[in-house]
């Protein structure tokens, strides 16, 4: 108690220290300098960089991230095509798109360039991890900004928050599921057009973040597309803005969704889920040998002959 009344006394003396501003930029790089150090914490190099012991056993521990592994390795090695993320050789003869396997498509796409380009074959799903944490807290603090949260220290606490979110500590298994931001993005464009509808570029990253969720997970897409539709509702409820400007956002919004559904393969002949199948039987397959080749080396070591 005595700690807290002298921290509060300070306070009191010092009004100015609490209430003025702090700018934004400031702001956006503590927490992506708390986002850094707080991953760090949590994950080490050998998890984000894909080359770790986790990965090499990835059969044991995750399945679903198995499954996303197997898609990734399948659209890297397999020729562009259209639809973009449909792979013909994966779950033969059917094909499957890798959206469906939880490969983060758009990832995917700026790596499997990458692989074309330098045959460098990189696992990113640690390093998404990585970026969704740190985009956690940055997203967090302009949202908090946009808010009036704009001290830095108390907008740093929202930060720290949001970083230890359970939900977010529980999806560690499911990287796309992981991409949190993108309802925070969402949330903190809705509050800068309530405020002020009339900011074009407000509009563009809703709607860019609308399109992106769509190549993440489905379950993203139907929380940001609500987002919209309240953001568009509210905007007409106050009359600040009129039928036909919330027409023409609906009619932009559908079709980008359209098209981007189109180009990625849900939309058509790409749109085929490995639900059972060839997947199911991939995994196995790579499970039963992982866990033979660690039950053996276990065998080893124990006999003196070998070490892990």
């Amino acid at each position: 108690m005595s700690i807290t009344y002298n921290i509060y006394n300070k306070i009191r003396l010092f009004p100015e220290w609490h209430v003025s501003d702090s700018p934004l930029f400031f702001v956006l790089i503590c927490a992506f300098m708390i986002g850094f150090i707080y991953t760090l914490n949590i994950f080490d190099w050998g998890f984000i960089s894909g080359m770790g012991r986790y990965w090499d056993y990835l059969q044991l521990y995750d399945v679903d991230r198995a499954i996303a592994l197997i898609g990734w390795r399948y659209f890297a090695h397999d020729e562009w095509r259209f639809p973009l993320f449909f792979v013909p050789m994966l779950g033969y003869p059917e094909g499957t798109n890798i959206i469906f396997t939880d490969s983060i498509p758009f990832i995917a796409a700026i790596f499997k360039l990458v692989f074309k380009m330098t045959g460098w074959e990189f696992n990113y799903f640690g390093f998404w991890m990585f970026l969704c944490y740190i985009l956690q807290g940055m997203s967090v603090a302009l949202l908090l900004y946009s808010l009036g949260v704009r001290f830095w220290l108390a907008n740093l606490c929202g930060v720290l928050i949001a970083l230890c979110a359970p939900i977010l500590i529980l999806r560690y298994g499911h990287g796309a599921l992981s991409g949190h931001f993108i309802i925070i993005v969402s949330l903190w464009t809705y509050f800068i057009l309530v405020k002020n509808p009339d900011r074009r570029w407000a509009w563009c990253v809703l709607l860019a973040v609308l399109a992106l969720s769509v190549l993440i997970t489905a379950y993203f897409f139907v929380m940001v597309a609500a987002i919209l539709m309240a953001t568009v509702f509210e905007l007409l409820h106050r009359k600040q803005l009129s039928f036909h400007i919330a027409g023409a956002i609906f009619i932009t919004a559908c079709l980008l969704i359209i098209g981007v559904m189109f180009l990625a393969g849900l939309i058509g002949r790409g749109a085929v889920s490995p639900v059972g199948g060839f997947m199911a039987k991939t995994v196995a397959e790579e499970r039963k040998g992982r866990a033979g080749d660690l039950a053996g080396r276990r065998i080893h070591r124990q006999d003196g002959k070998a070490s892990e």
